[in-house]
This record gives structure tokens, sequence and C-alpha cells, in this order.
């Protein structure tokens, strides 16, 4: 099933490729596949399993490698796949595959993320994949059978083989065992299934019990297979969820995917994804929309969250079952969930109890301007929040005008690009074979469809003399299209009074079907126009007739009110607001030199959405990086010069290297000189060298959630470990009132709270990817000492050393860690939860 081919320092899962090439309509002959960042991105993302970037970072996707190389080698590199990935679909694989049709292949997969043939291709590769771990499964320990599973780990690439190694160096146990493994493969090349079992046995002989005793020669070897192909699973799991969402109008919804290995790194042949609806708790809370990937077969519809099944709860389980591959189909999986939507809904208590959505900024404005013309474009520099507010004011709007929560059919969005057509809007032809005879078949299009709803959603409110719901379609990035070939006859009809019912009335035939066409009144349209691609002024003047265009300039000020920056942030505020008040200052600065230049102006001002989001300073310095400094970059053409001289004043030394004509890879410290230099404020910050990810002795700091804290264990701790974790974390999610993560540079933590601790001030305890258990009780002081008495009698079991009552009171006690290892017997966890119990009913009866 696999096949690499090496482009450079990438490998490419050539089956992937051309499975995905011969399965995936191309876009129209229109676009021309030129270079873009996005285009690279997705053939990385899709079919290349093997990048620099994974030399470091073990779990990285290949496309994560391209953010050091510049614009220039970007595009090298995007010409060189290209021309690799043809020569080799041709070569290998028979296909009349010109390097032009990858550079279509790769739009294809960059410009519609709602394409079906693409979900048809991530279903069918992730079933295939399953089914292929199955057969490499022998379901027994016989020596034989595991081999076919050891040479395969021995094909994957030296690169990913050497990483590993790094990775077990100095292990024990089963890392241990992979280390040698890996060790053997580079000395010896070929290993035969004997050499794992000495392996085995040498290691096991340095423990006074079995370290095998729950791995089989399938598991060993599991983790070593499926971590290199992680990255792209993980990719492949996320679009499907994302595009099922997408389908179902359920975007705003939580989604959880979990690939092949289980909470305890154990390689099986079953993933799955779930839609649910956010609140306390997470998917195991809610019931489902859901979508399981066995080898044997599809799972999909209606489940049921493991901590609501009580005795009746698969009465409400819903799921369908699909057997046979060849019959794979996204469609089949969409129709089936749509079916049980709402039940779901109702199940989860989203039918009549959901709260207003909140009035976006300029909504009365946008109200007026769609009332009088039935459509509107937003249009303004790039990151000013168009498409953002475009969403929030339909949701608003739709809810204001009925009542009650926009049903999905009544908000839908669009994206245009080069290759969109009529035929993808309105309607086309596609073609089908049957027995040698070639029947053309009639396929709506987007605004077909979305006219033909509202069209009888008004007649319905007319016959029962009802306000007719407004229905809105979003063309995002409107002016990236052909406007006049992609609306076709049906330009005119848009105008408010050639609208079904009105005084002009104006109907027109199709061309394919020849069916009479005319837009009802109560569809309204919204554009967002990108100004950075395309002025206003080349809008077409037929579509500018029939739009209200409304302005979205910068307007730093919503960046100072989301993040509440003290008056003088400089002065008063943190790091943090230090360097984003800055930040503010600076593109406000930019954004009028922009202005000023004849061949940028105001369409290509820098949009104040590129601040939000932001959490540290590292991740401030990282927007100027990665994507602030770059825009600058392709506005000029790589005329730094011009850069220098226009933008800085001559200064920005710390920010580019004006020589190589390339960004630097700056601290956060530079960055704070240049922005002071750039606005011309005397001030001084000081950032550490932890403060940046430039320096290799430190890691990012970040907010630890459920998903990272157990991928952290899972990669560090043997399955032991990582069980005893399991087990505490249901414990507290039982018992305790309130779950929460903390933020760390290394070391994550999980934090379990009662309400008897002042409603949930005090922490019991917290598990921490370290390897420990840690009791931390502030606010003791509080609490009569038999409290703790009771605590250090108890918890004595599974210590060490054992304490006192007076040392836990006395200002030497800090933290109380308990080593993971220490709860691995059933008996040490079941008196650690006790102990837990008893010491929050002592403090609950204090507080009563």
């Amino acid at each position: 099933m696999y096949s690499a081919l090496r482009v450079g320092e990438y490998v490419f899962d050539t089956w992937a490729l051309q499975t995905a090439f011969g399965s995936i309509s191309l876009a129209t002959s229109e676009a021309k596949g030129e270079y873009s960042e996005e285009n690279l991105r997705a053939l990385l993302e899709l079919f290349c399993d093997w990048g620099p970037a994974r030399g470091t970072a073990s779990y990285a996707s290949a496309a994560d490698s391209i953010d050091e190389l510049s614009p220039a080698e970007q595009r090298d590199l995007y010409e060189r796949c290209c021309t690799e990935l043809a020569r080799n679909l041709e070569a290998q694989y028979g296909y009349d595959a010109s390097e032009s049709d990858v550079r279509r292949f790769a739009e294809t997969l960059a410009i519609d993320e709602t394409n079906a043939d693409v979900a048809d291709f991530l279903l069918t590769y992730l079933w295939r994949f399953s089914r292929q771990l199955h057969e490499f499964d022998p379901n027994t320990d016989g020596v034989d059978d595991a081999q076919p599973f050891l040479n395969a780990v021995r094909n994957l690439p030296e690169e990913y083989q050497s990483s590993k190694r790094a990775q077990y160096e100095g292990t024990k146990k089963i890392k241990q065992v992979r280390y040698q493994i890996l060790e053997a493969f580079h000395d010896d090349g070929e290993v035969p299934i004997d050499k794992l079992e000495d392996i085995k046995r040498e290691e096991n002989e340095k423990y006074d019990r079995n370290i095998h005793q729950n791995w089989r020669n399938y598991t060993i070897l599991g983790q070593l297979y499926f971590d290199f192909y992680k990255p792209r699973i993980d990719a492949y799991l996320t679009r499907l969820v994302e595009y099922l969402a997408t389908e179902l109008g359920v975007s705003e919804f939580e989604t959880h995917t979990v690939h092949f290995t289980d909470p305890q790194a154990y390689l099986s042949d079953f993933a799955w994804m779930a839609i649910y609806p956010e609140g306390d708790g997470d998917q195991r809370e809610r019931y489902q929309l859901y979508l399981g990937i066995h080898w044997n077969r599809l799972s999909y519809g209606l489940h049921v969250g493991d901590n609501i099944r009580g005795d009746d709860w698969k009465t409400h389980r819903d799921l369908d079952q699909l057997n046979e591959i060849e019959h794979a189909s996204i469609a089949t999986v969409v129709e089936k969930l749509r079916a049980v939507k709402s039940d779901f809904r109702s199940l989860n208590g989203l039918d009549g109890g959901d709260d207003p959505v909140e009035k976006p900024s300029r909504a009365d404005e946008i109200a007026r301007q769609l009332e009088s013309s039935k459509q509107a474009v937003f249009y303004g520099p790039p990151g000013t929040g168009k498409t953002y507010i475009a969403k929030r004011f339909a949701e608003w709007w739709v809810q204001e005008r009925t009542d009650t929560e926009p049903i999905d059919e009544q908000i839908q969005t669009v994206t245009f690009h080069p290759s969109f057509a009529y035929e993808d809007f309105m309607e086309g032809l596609t073609a089908t074979a049957n027995n040698g005879n070639v029947t053309y078949e009639v396929e709506e299009g987007v605004f077909k469809r979305v006219t033909a709803t509202a069209r009888a959603a008004y007649l319905r409110a007319r016959q029962n003399d009802e306000s007719p719901p407004p229905y809105v379609l979003i063309i995002d990035e409107i002016n990236r299209g052909n406007l006049a070939q992609i609306f076709g006859e049906t330009i005119t009809q848009l105008e408010a009074d050639k609208r079904l019912d009105e005084e002009n009335e104006t109907a027109v035939q199709l061309a394919h079907s020849g069916e009479s066409f005319v837009i009802p009144p109560n569809l309204y349209l919204i554009g967002t126009m990108n100004t950075a691609d395309r002025s206003i002024a080349l809008v077409d003047a037929a579509l500018r007739r029939r739009f209200r265009f409304l302005a979205f300039p910068p307007t730093f000020d919503d960046v100072i009110a989301a993040y509440d920056l003290p008056d003088d942030p400089l002065q008063d505020g943190d790091a943090f607001e230090a360097l984003l008040s800055l930040s503010v200052q600076s593109l406000r600065e930019l954004n009028d030199r922009i202005t000023t230049i004849a061949d940028l102006g105001k369409g290509k001002q820098i949009g104040h959405a590129r601040l939000f989001g932001l959490t540290t300073t590292q991740e401030i310095r990282d927007a100027w990086r990665y994507d602030i400094l770059p825009l600058l970059e392709e506005y000029y053409f790589g005329q730094f010069d011009r850069i220098r001289q226009e933008l800085f004043d001559g200064s920005g030394d710390e920010l580019f290297d004006w020589d190589r004509k390339q960004i630097r890879d700056f601290t956060e410290q530079e960055l704070a000189d240049a922005l002071s230099n750039l606005v011309g404020d005397d001030v001084e910050l000081s950032y550490s060298a932890a403060d940046s990810d430039t320096d290799p002795s430190t890691d990012s700091r970040k907010q630890w959630d459920e998903e990272s804290f157990f991928d952290e264990l899972e990669s560090e701790y043997d399955p032991e470990i990582v069980a005893v974790y399991k087990d505490l974390y249901d414990f507290a999610e039982k018992e305790a009132d309130e779950t929460d993560y903390g933020t760390g540079v290394r070391t994550g933590a999980m934090q379990f709270y009662w309400d008897e601790f002042n409603d949930g001030d005090y922490l019991v305890f917290e598990s921490r990817t370290n390897g420990t258990v840690q009791f931390r009780f502030w606010g003791r002081s509080q609490y009569d000492d038999y409290v703790f008495e009771n605590f250090a009698e108890n918890i004595a079991s599974v210590l060490e050393d054992p304490i006192d009552a007076k040392y836990m009171l006395s200002e030497e006690f800090e933290d109380l860690e308990i080593p993971a290892e220490r709860l691995i017997d059933d008996d040490a966890r079941e008196q650690f939860k006790n102990t837990v119990r008893e010491f929050v009913n002592d403090c609950a009866a204090m507080t009563q």
C-alpha cells in the first residue's frame, strides 16, 4: 500500500497521491494552478509524511517544514514537487499526468474544503489504513507471524528511524526494546523475529517482574510504525470531521477525533470522530454525531457518550453500518447524520433553549443596506473581520427576524476562486457512462439550491399569510471569481424589483436545464472582498449597481477593547500588554505609510484581526515573524530596499537582514526594540531568553488540555503509568466538581477541585506530566488539625517516607508529591481515592 518518493528532504506517499489523483475531480481548466503557499501546504499535509521539521518535533506535519523557508524557497519547492510527482504518476502508475495537472490538483485541494471528492478519498484511505493495520496483527505472539510487521517498520525512512532512536536512547523497559530494535536496523539491516525475542528477553532480565506482560510484538512495534504516519492521519481525521460539521451546518460545535492508538498507546485498527455541542465536560457527556472506522466496517449515526449511558442508553443510539469498502461514500454518511440530527439536538437539549445571538457591530447599518438592495459587499484589507462579521450578522439577523435559532439551511457560505464557474454556482452537466452509453445529467450549483430552498419557504409563508423567513448566502472572496461568468444570465434578477412577486418580476431560462428561474425576495447575499487582491473600482459595473458596498478598514481600538489594555500599557501593563500595545501603535504607523504609497494604498493596509487570539509574547513575535512581515514582503515583491526606506525609515535591522534580503529569526526583545524605534517611543522593555522560541534551551509556554496532556504521557511513559493517570482522571471526573489545566513550559498539569473548598478555589490534587501526582492544600490554616491528621494516616501506605499533620501545617510544607509508579497497584490507587474522599468529607463537615 505504501510507496515512497523523495523530493529533496521530503518523503511523499505516492500510493495515497495516485489514489486521490484518480478520484478527485480537478478544478476547471481555467485554473492555472499557479504557486501559492496554500497549494504547497495542501500537497505536503495530505501526501507527505516526512519533512525537515520532524527532525526536531516528532509529530510536526511535513507542512510545518516550510515555515522557515523564504517565499522564493517555498515557490522552488512547490515547482520541484509538482514536477517530480507528475513524473511519478506517469512512470509508476501509468497516469497521463502533466506538471500542470498536479498544479491544478494542488489548487483543488487548497481552495475547497467542502469538496466531496476529497472527503471520499479521506474516508476510503482511512478505512484502507485500518485494514492494513488489521492485516499486520496476528492476534497472537506467534514468532513467525510478526515478521511482516517487523519488516514494515524496517522499511520506514532512515531519517525517521534516526529520530526515533534519539527519542528512545537512554530509556527503559518497552521503550528500550524499541531502541534496541532500531539500533539493530541501523547496524544489521534486516532483523529476524528471533532477534526481537532476544532483545525482549535481555531487557526483561533487568527487572523483578515481567515487563512484557501486557505487550505483544504487535503492540511493541505498533507505536514505531504508526508514529511515522500520525501527523498525516491526524490531518485526515481533522479534515474529515470538519467537512462533516460544515455539511451538517454544525461548524460551531465541538469536534473530537481519535486515531489508531488507544489512551494506553496500544496500536489498534480503530479510529473515530464525534461532533457534539460544547458545555460542561467533553464528548463523553454528550450525544454525538459519530463516525467510526473499523477494519471491517464503518459505523455512523447518533452515538451516546460514555458517561451518560444509563440502562436504556441503547434505545437512543442509532447507528448504520457499511461493510464493503467499494461502497464507501461520504454522501451516505452525511445522509444518515442529517437523518439523526433532529434527535441529536433534542437529546442534547438544544431545541428552544438557546440564548439570543449577540448583536454584532454595525448590525443596524448592514441591515438597512440589505433590506434596501438585497445584496451587500464588505470590502477592506485582509484581516479586518469581514467574513467574521458577515457570519455573526447573518446569525443575529435571521434569529431577529424569525424569533428562533437559524436552521442550517438558512445561512450558507461559498467561496469564489479563479476556477469557480457558472456550473458550480448555478448548474452544470455531468457525464455518466453505462454499458458504453454516455448520458448527461444536470447537477445543481450552490446558488440554485439555496434559491430553491428559500423560494419554497417563501411560498409556504405566503400561503399561510406569514412573514417569510430570511435566507442568507455569504460569498467569501467574491472578487476572486469571474463574476459575470459565474452569475451568467441571473445577474439582472438580483435587483430587488425583479424578484418573485415584485413589481418587475423577471424569470430567465437556465442554460443547461432550460428551467425557469426567479429569485425570491427573502434571499439575501453578502459578499466579502479583500482589497489587497483587487480594487472595488475593478469590480464589474453591473455587479456594483446591484450591491451596496460597506468599507471595513482596520480598527485597532477593537484590539485594545478585546484585551482590555490599560490606559498606558507601556508603563502600567505587563510584558504581554506592553508588546501588544507597541504592535498596535506600529501597525497604525505602518498603515499610515502604506496609504501614502502609490502602488499600495489603503486597500493593502494591515488588518487588526492579525493581533487577535494571542496569549503570550512569543505568539506576538510569531504574528510578526510569520504573518505581518511576510505580507509586507509579498506587497513589495521582495524589494527589500523599498521596505527599508518607505516603511522603516532606514531602520528595522532587528527584523530584516537587508543584505540577504530576508526576514530575521528575531527574539521578542529585538521585536520590542524595532517597534519602539518605528513609533518613536523611547521605552525600555526587557524580555528574557526564556520568552523566545529562538532559544533552543527553552520550549514555548502553552495552555494544556486533555488531549495534549495525555498525548504527552503516551509519548513519555509505559502504558501501565498512563493507565494510572487515566484511572485517576476517571475518578476525579466523576467525583470532583471542577477540572482545570495549567500552563507550563515543559510540564502539564491537570487540576481537580471540590466545591467544599471555598467554591472551588482550593486545589485538592493535580496530575502532572513529570510522572507525579501532587497534593496542594491552599488555605489549609482554615481547617482543624484533625483533618490533616486523618489525611497523613490514610496516605501513609502510598508514601515512601511518612508525614504528619504538624509538617503539613508548617511553613516548610509546600507540595506533597507521589510518584505515579507507586500507584500502579490497584490497592494503592484505591487507598489514594479513599484518602481524597475522606479528606473532602472532613473539610465539608467543617464548613457546614
